[in-house]
């Protein structure tokens, strides 16, 4: 990455530090000047002590000098711990809050379609775990680089008072080591990047032989071996990659390490020539000279390390930058949707891929009052044609309108407050069952409303026997006496959430794939209130609980090959009687 993007992406980083908490920023400057001030006074003192036993000063002055050190020395400890354990912390704190609130937030905004692409995504999960501590060290890098340079200003000086060459072979040969430095960092930073693949694919493995959800099958199949195996290819490679960038590292490092090993014979030599030769300088002054010199060179050889540090922070900030500036293409408007009255579908194609379509030229409708079944195959678009209709994407052809409005004029937060839905791969999140069911903060007003979804989802609480009611945890997440349900009594829940906000259209994607036969009825019967006045499309693969359907729209590889209510399509004939006589004599012959 050019130079010029790498000091782009530091301020960039700063900015959103400053946002969200320039007290922070503030602080580590001030810890910055503060240790550089610290820091320094050991040079200093060792100066005055050899120079008050070179010139026969009094005891009473060496004693002033140990008294000075002492206070600030316990101003150091002082200033230290309270930076170190509180005020830190605190600002630390606030900055992630802030941050994670805002990713969370800004996440939430982006396209589902971004979830899809690798690239995005690795960006997505680097950002969430990494940016917090990525500023914190980029922070602590800048503050300790101030340290050093107010250091190095006073070592600098003390220094050249005594051996200007020794001053200025001290910053050459430091300044020498940038180079070896950013190859090394560019290595690793490649590394990096290379390993992150890998490692996903490492924790993939890790995680599910260590997860509760995959033990049943580990247990009773053989695709623990398979995993295994794929395992141990994936460290193979892993191993592979690590010894490639190893000895690349090893080109750069070697030299480096020898240069140092080399540089305190130089020293002493430049050091005897002067007093041997040229009679120049004491004793004390040759101890004074080698401390300060490997001090000089040791807070040098710092600010390059820093300076190497903040250029990696910059590369690694490239990852959050394209996160944050990822903007969504799907666009809303400013529309409120007062009541429901339609909804149509003209000519909608959509494909996930350029010019690779998965649904073709749509006509659908449905008004208020209205209920709505699709069927159709595996794979032959009817999830994909529901997200659509939450503008969960956007479609590549064609129009979809609301009350005769295009969907996107309509403002986000109006289509989630009138449009109920049960996915098929819906959640259950660690709280309480109440918030589960109200996707919401939950209060004691809403209680009756929150017992009587649940009712009407077939989900009894006194026969689950939940001694705290809908107050009761959910998963084992952050309590044991947390509950996980079957996958039937979960959908229950699942379903319970459109019938605990009062919707004008409810979309429910296999609603009672799990339910029993009972609770199946149930549902539908509800159902089939509701649907008096709201609308309700539905996704089924259970034929028999498409009858009281209005309409059903049957889809075949992306398009709808057949339309009608039960009736009309029986009597054409067509697939969906063919899918649904199939049906209907295989539980015949049960």
């Amino acid at each position: 990455m050019k130079r010029k993007y790498t000091i782009y992406n530091i301020l960039y980083l700063i900015k959103i530090a400053g946002k969200y908490s320039p007290q922070l920023i503030l602080l580590e400057v001030i810890q910055g000047i503060l240790m550089g001030v610290f820091t320094s006074a050991d040079v200093i003192f060792i100066k005055f002590f050899y120079d008050a036993l070179e010139f026969e000063k009094t005891f009473d002055y060496i004693l002033i000098i140990i008294g000075i050190i002492v206070v600030v020395a316990l101003l150091h400890q002082l200033w230290f711990q309270l930076y170190r354990n509180v005020l830190r912390p605190i600002y630390q704190q606030q900055l992630q809050t802030e941050l994670n609130t805002q990713f969370f937030d800004h996440a939430g905004k982006l396209d589902l379609s971004c979830y899809e692409q690798n690239e995005f995504y690795n960006n997505f999960v680097w950002t969430m775990n990494r940016t917090d501590s990525q500023i914190s060290a980029l922070l602590q890098t800048i503050s300790s680089t101030i340290t050093m340079i107010v250091s190095i200003c006073v070592t600098t000086t003390v220094l050249a008072s005594i051996s200007f060459v020794l001053a200025l072979l001290a910053i050459v040969t430091s300044i020498l080591t940038v180079l070896l430095q950013r190859k090394i960092v560019q290595n690793r930073y490649q590394y990096d990047v290379d390993a992150n693949v890998i490692n996903r694919k490492t924790g993939y493995y890790e995680r599910v032989f260590y997860t509760a959800e995959y033990a049943k099958e580990l247990r009773i199949s053989h695709v623990g071996d398979t995993l295994l195996d794929k395992y141990s290819e994936v460290l193979s490679e892993k191993r592979d990659m690590s010894l490639k960038y190893g000895y690349r590292g090893l080109k750069y490092e070697l030299p480096l390490s020898i240069s140092s090993k080399l540089m305190q014979p130089l020293v002493y030599l430049v050091l005897l020539y002067q007093i041997m030769v040229k009679g120049i300088g004491t004793i004390a002054g040759i101890a004074i000279t080698f401390s300060a010199f490997w001090n000089l060179r040791g807070r040098i050889q710092a600010v390059i390390d820093l300076g190497v540090r903040i250029s990696e922070l910059g590369l690694y900030t490239e990852k959050i930058r394209v996160f944050l500036e990822t903007e969504p293409t799907l666009k809303y408007g400013n529309n409120s949707l007062d009541s429901f009255k339609s909804l149509e579908c003209k000519n909608v194609s959509f494909g996930y891929y350029p010019n690779k379509e998965v649904l073709h030229n749509i006509d659908f409708r449905i008004k208020n009052g209205e209920k709505i079944a699709i069927v159709g195959y595996n794979g032959s678009g009817k999830t994909t044609f529901i997200k659509l209709l939450l503008r969960l994407y956007g479609q590549t052809t064609g129009q979809i309108q609301y009350n005769g409005r295009d969907i996107s004029e309509y403002s986000r937060e109006t289509l989630c407050d009138n449009i109920g839905t049960v996915f098929q791969d819906y959640q259950l999140y660690a709280l309480p069952l109440s918030e589960n069911v109200l996707c919401d903060k939950y209060s004691v007003t809403e209680e009756y409303n929150v017992i009587d979804a649940l009712k009407k989802a077939s989900f009894d609480i006194h026969e689950m026997g939940l001694d705290n009611g809908i107050n009761t945890e959910l998963t084992k997440e952050f309590y044991n006496t947390g509950m996980n349900f079957s996958g039937g009594e979960s959908q229950k829940i699942a379903i319970s959430r459109v019938f605990a906000h009062n919707y004008s259209l409810i979309v429910m994607d296999e609603p009672s794939a799990s339910l029993d036969p009972k609770s199946e009825y149930e549902l539908y019967n509800h159902i089939d209130e509701i649907s008096k006045d709201k609308a309700v499309i539905f996704i089924s693969h259970r034929l028999s609980t498409t009858k009281n359907a209005d309409y059903i729209y049957m889809f075949e590889n992306g398009r709808v090959v057949e339309c009608g209510n039960h009736k009309q399509l029986m009597n054409l004939n067509g697939k969906y009687a063919k899918m649904f006589r199939l049906q209907a004599e295989k539980f015949q012959n049960k």
